[in-house]
Parts: C-alpha cells; sequence; structure tokens
C-alpha cells in the first residue's frame, strides 16, 4: 500500500512524548498516551523569558505540560509533533523530512530504477532514531485508522510499529504498552473479543511489573477488558473491571490535577509576548483565551470524555440488567462529563422509557438520539428497536405522524439486523422486537383511522428541524416539518428563507459558517425534491451567531441550536 497519502496527516495529528524538557531522542508518544505531568505554569514563565526567536521548544514544552491535564485544545499553541528538531528548522522543513523519511521507507512506493538508484544515491540511510520515529508514525496511522473503523486496514500498520519498536525499548516502556492496547482495541473491533480481553490483561501484567499501579493506561485496558467481557455476555466480570476502571481513573485524573494557571498569569504572558511575539512564534493569540474559558469551567477535555465513557458503559451494563434507576443515573453523570457520548445519551433516552418516568418534553430530544443510531450498527439493535416502539405508543393520537415515523424506522432497523450477520442472540431479540413493533404498528394504523388527519394551522409559515452532530444529512424525523413546509408554500407561494444554525461546539467561526450553509443547502435540496422550485428558496448560514437556546455545557439542550430554521414570507 502506498503511505504517501496519509503521512502529513498522520504526523500532523499525531501527539509526541509530552514532558516538560525535550529531548534530542524523542521518538514519539502513541496515539492515546496522556503523559506524565508536568507544571504549566512554570513553563509560561519560560516561555515568556526566552527570546522571540528561541521560543518553539519552551512553547512545545507548555503546551505537552497542558495535553498531560487533558487539556484538549493543546495543540493551538504548537504542533505536539514538533521535538527537539524544530530548534534548528521550522517545523515544515521537519514535517517534509518526516515524510520523505517514511514514504522512502516503504517498499509500496512506485520508482523506476532510475529515480530509486537517484535516491540510493542522494538520500542518507535512516538512523535508528528516525527509523523509531517513522515506527511512530506508522503505528498512530494505524490507530487513527481504527477510530475511523477502518480495522483490516489499521492492524498491520499498528503490528508493523509495535515490532519496529519492541526491540528497541525497555518491556516495561509505556509506549510500548500503549500500543499493545491500541492492537487490542482493533482486534476487538474485529470482532476477537477474547484476544482483546489477552492483550489487556497483557498490558495489565506490564503495568503492575513497571510499579504503575495508578494510571490512564491501567484505566483504558479495564475498560476495553469490560467491553470485550459484556460482549462476551459476561456482565458480571465487565461490570465488576468497570468499576475498578472508574475507581483508578479517578485516582490517575487527581494526580495529574488541573490546569494550575490562573486568568491573571495568562494575560501577564499574553501582554509580554505581544503581537511581534505571537506572529513570529505561529501561535494565534485566541488559544490563550480558549484556555481561560478551560480553566474557568474545569474542563478536563481527554480525561473527561475517557470518564464519561466508562460511566456510559457501565450505565448500558445497568440498563442489560433492568436496574434503570442504577442506569439514569450513570448515564446522566456520563453526559455531563462528555455531552458527545452518543452511548450516555442512547441509555440515559431508553432508560427513562423503560421506567415510565420520561417527560414529554423529552419526546423529540430522544427520538433525535435514536436517529443518530442510524450512522451505526446500533440501528438494529432490540434496544433501539424497542425504544421505537415506546416511543410510537406515547407519541400516540396528539402526533400520529411522529409515531408513524417511529414505527418506520424501527421496523426498518428490525429487518436490517435480521438480514445482517450480527450474532445469533441479536438476530432472536430483533426478531421478537420487530413482532412486537408489527402489533404497535397496526395499533398505530387503528389510531390513525380513528381521528383526524394531523395538519398544521392555516397561519402556521415557519418551521425548524435538527441535526445530527456534524452531520448535514436529513433524518427521518425532519421529513415531516419539511413536508408541512413544502405543502404550505404550494398554497400560499411567496419565498422560502432556509437559514442553517450550528451549536457552539461546532469549531472556529468559518468552519461553523461553512457546516451551517451545508446544513441549509441540504433542506433546500429536500424541499425541491418535494416540488418546491429552486428559485424559491433563498438559503443562509448563521454559523453559531443565533442560538435558539443559550449557549452552555447541557448538549441535550444545544440540539435545538443544531438545527435549520424554515420561514415562508412574500415574494419580493
Amino acid at each position: 500500500m502506498n503511505l504517501r497519502p496519509f503521512i502529513a496527516l498522520s504526523l500532523s495529528l499525531t501527539p509526541l512524548p509530552i514532558q516538560a524538557q525535550v529531548r534530542a531522542d524523542d521518538i514519539g508518544l502513541v496515539a492515546d498516551l496522556l503523559p506524565e505531568p508536568a507544571n504549566p505554569a512554570a513553563l509560561l514563565d519560560a516561555v515568556v523569558a526566552a527570546p522571540a526567536d528561541r521560543r518553539t521548544l519552551p512553547l512545545l514544552a507548555f503546551a505537552r505540560a497542558l495535553h498531560a491535564t487533558g487539556y484538549w485544545n493543546a495543540e493551538a499553541f504548537i504542533p505536539l509533533t514538533c521535538d527537539a528538531r524544530c530548534s534548528r528548522a521550522d517545523l515544515a522543513a521537519v514535517l517534509q523530512a518526516d515524510r520523505q523519511a517514511m514514504s522512502g521507507a516503504s517498499s509500496d512506493s512506485p520508482q523506476d530504477d532510475e529515480a530509486a538508484e537517484s535516491s540510493q544515491r542522494v538520500a542518507p540511510a535512516p538512523t535508528p532514531l528516525q527509523r523509531a520515529r517513522n515506527a511512530v508514525a506508522l503505528f498512530n496511522l494505524g490507530a487513527g485508522r481504527s477510530k475511523w473503523g477502518e480495522f483490516a486496514a489499521a492492524e498491520p500498520m499498528q503490528n508493523a510499529g509495535y515490532a519496529a519498536l519492541r526491540t528497541q525499548l525497555a518491556p516495561t516502556d509505556a509506549r510500548l504498552a500503549a500500543m499493545k492496547l491500541g492492537i487490542a482495541r482493533t482486534a476487538f473491533g474485529l470482532g476477537r473479543s477474547a484476544e482483546a480481553i489477552l492483550l489487556a490483561d497483557e498490558v495489565l501484567a506490564s503495568e503492575t511489573r513497571a510499579g504503575r499501579s495508578i494510571g490512564q493506561l491501567r484505566a483504558d485496558a479495564l475498560t476495553l477488558r469490560a467491553r470485550a467481557q459484556r460482549k462476551l455476555g459476561q456482565r458480571d466480570a465487565a461490570a465488576a473491571s468497570l468499576a475498578k476502571a472508574i475507581r483508578i481513573g479517578a485516582a490517575d485524573r487527581a494526580r495529574r490535577g488541573p490546569l494550575r494557571l490562573s486568568a491573571v498569569q495568562i494575560d501577564a504572558a499574553v501582554a509580554a509576548i505581544g503581537d511581534a511575539g505571537f506572529e513570529a512564534a505561529g501561535v494565534d493569540a485566541s488559544a490563550f483565551e480558549i484556555l481561560k474559558r478551560a480553566i474557568a469551567t474545569g474542563q478536563r477535555g481527554v480525561l473527561d470524555a475517557a470518564e464519561g465513557d466508562r460511566k456510559a458503559l457501565l450505565a448500558r451494563i445497568m440498563l442489560d440488567r433492568g436496574e434503570y434507576d442504577a442506569a439514569m443515573t450513570l448515564a446522566r453523570q456520563a453526559v455531563a462529563l462528555a455531552p458527545d457520548n452518543s452511548t450516555a445519551a442512547l441509555v440515559l433516552g431508553v432508560a427513562e422509557l423503560r421506567s415510565g418516568t420520561v417527560d414529554v418534553a423529552r419526546l423529540d430530544d430522544i427520538a433525535n438520539i435514536l436517529d443518530q443510531q442510524a450512522w451505526g450498527p446500533g440501528a438494529g439493535s432490540p434496544d433501539v428497536i424497542g425504544a421505537r416502539a415506546l416511543l410510537a405508543r406515547l407519541y400516540g393520537k396528539a402526533q400520529i405522524s411522529a409515531a408513524w415515523v417511529q414505527v418506520r424506522q424501527g421496523a426498518t432497523g428490525a429487518v436490517e439486523r435480521i438480514l445482517g450477520d450480527e450474532s445469533r442472540s441479536d438476530v432472536v431479540q430483533a426478531a421478537g422486537v420487530f413482532k412486537a413493533l408489527f402489533r404497535q404498528q397496526v395499533d398505530t394504523a387503528w389510531t390513525a383511522a380513528q381521528a383526524p388527519p394531523p395538519s398544521w394551522p392555516e397561519d402556521a409559515r415557519s418551521f425548524a428541524i435538527y441535526f445530527d452532530i456534524d452531520r448535514y444529512a436529513i433524518t427521518s424525523s425532519a421529513m415531516p416539518a419539511l413536508e408541512r413546509a413544502a405543502a404550505t408554500w404550494r398554497r400560499v407561494g411567496g419565498t422560502i428563507t432556509v437559514s442553517g444554525h450550528v451549536d457552539q461546539m461546532g469549531g472556529t467561526r468559518d468552519y461553523a459558517i461553512a457546516l451551517s450553509s451545508r446544513l441549509a443547502d441540504s433542506a433546500k435540496r429536500a424541499l425541491e425534491d418535494l416540488g418546491v422550485p429552486s428559485g424559491a428558496i433563498v438559503t443562509m448560514g448563521f454559523g453559531k451567531e443565533r442560538p435558539l437556546v443559550p449557549p452552555r455545557d447541557d448538549r441535550l439542550a444545544e440540539r435545538r441550536n443544531r438545527r435549520v430554521d424554515i420561514v415562508i414570507g412574500p415574494a419580493p
């Protein structure tokens, strides 16, 4: 395989060792391994004290110390892939050299004989240090592909990187343990749960030999073991592994401590560095403003996401056991830590439905959560199908069109599961829920036949549809509003203004504007498919400038800000 197209992405996105002092033998830290903590306050003082043309390494040490606390935006100060070489050349030159070394090391790169001979004359043989850096970059490239679900492509990259380094590093080196854990994650993704458990246990044994009784790797290995145990039906063992992982993760979080920086110190540093200093270092001063907000709100980024993930998984096990109160408590804690955690949101919604404690005002939110499962295998899970049946019942006569959407989506998910390659037990469960859903469909149809069809008031001219996180595809739950908007336009005419909006997590301003414009374009195409001519539609993208609900950390509420507003007005 030709790795050339992927090298720049790998080297620009993957963190290297995070240390207070950057060593010349800095070969890189594997993906998902946080370093040992350092004091960012002292390192910020070192950044300010350094000459304007010598701030690269102090900035790198500062950024890595932030990353060690779990801060999510450390890369904004300087690429964490930079190392000691950056003091002798600019970052572009360093990355270009790495790229050439990696492509030259790949036997898949197409070269003719003359080019190969020229390359051999000009390019010196890679040093052991360069080979080690390349091995780490290759492993991290595979880890990135594994996160995107490309497990078969990821596995040989991760194995090759691990094999290249295991003879160069001490057996108890944290980087080797992290690599083995990454390989275990990929094995789990490929359906080899028993192998994943064995590899996770090897990581735990290595951590014990190294004397690291508390640490991120140990907590992550226990979490992966719990996932695999649950997949194999070992619920009690999985719950025990997770309880231990949560305790160790909390201890490691306390050991790393909060971001020990004050707004006063940050403002003083910004003033001392000055505009010219920021320009010389290639850093945007706004990175410090984002850092101040994170400190004020106590955001921990990576650590928050990891803890939220563990609690969401334990909540899922409580849901499996029928312990709905415990499931809801854990799921709410997980959502508070990691608002984007789809498992936590799903467990919370399903537990509320099954326990009968759901608030009617939450039905649309839960429907949106279920729609998000359409992007993964969860669309056909018995939990999701059953939740749709419960939603259809609760929507009932008052919102018959919404009830029909849930029935249709649930039946589709059941058919996909039955026809898919899932385990036999899941197919049996899905078939059972499908039968129940079919009965619900008949009941819903009978209810609809006894009541007049739902309709909007004659004077309704505004509609809203909602979207999944970082997606601009129209969801099934959005179609009723689009259909009503198209029907209203056919009746009254005029101009349809379609405006896109995103939530406060929509990245940079430019990204938010671009995404909101895509939302609006998707709604426009859907209206055109429903018979509205293109000339009658005006689209706009407002980014995150016009939130529907006040911006806050509550992601369940922020779903309302990720929307398209459709307003029908008189023709110009």
